[in-house]
């Protein structure tokens, strides 16, 4: 089990870890989130608000809740993923 601890930083790695699910709790404060090269499948609707850039690149993601609508991203990396839709996700803009 990976954990998340609490420092001053507004970036969290997570990439290339193998991870099969995000731990419980992120960070409240990141706004930065890499999470590409492990083997998701699903992403927690519960991510931080404070999120501006997403990485989920390389992974087996075959959807995404509609999370992405609660955020404010200003990048999103989803590539190399099963996607086969994205109605829905993303904001009109």
């Amino acid at each position: 089990m990976i954990e998340c601890e609490r420092n001053d930083s507004n970036a969290l790695d997570l990439s290339g870890l193998g991870l099969t699910d995000l731990p419980p709790v992120l960070p409240r404060n990141i706004k930065i989130l890499d999470i590409h090269n492990n083997q998701l499948t699903e992403i927690t609707p519960v991510l931080p608000p404070t999120l501006i850039e997403l990485d989920a690149s390389d992974n087996q993601l075959a959807s995404l809740p509609n999370m992405t609508l609660q955020l404010e991203l200003t990048s999103l990396n989803i590539s190399h993923n099963r996607l086969t839709t994205l109605s829905g996700v993303l904001p009109p803009h």
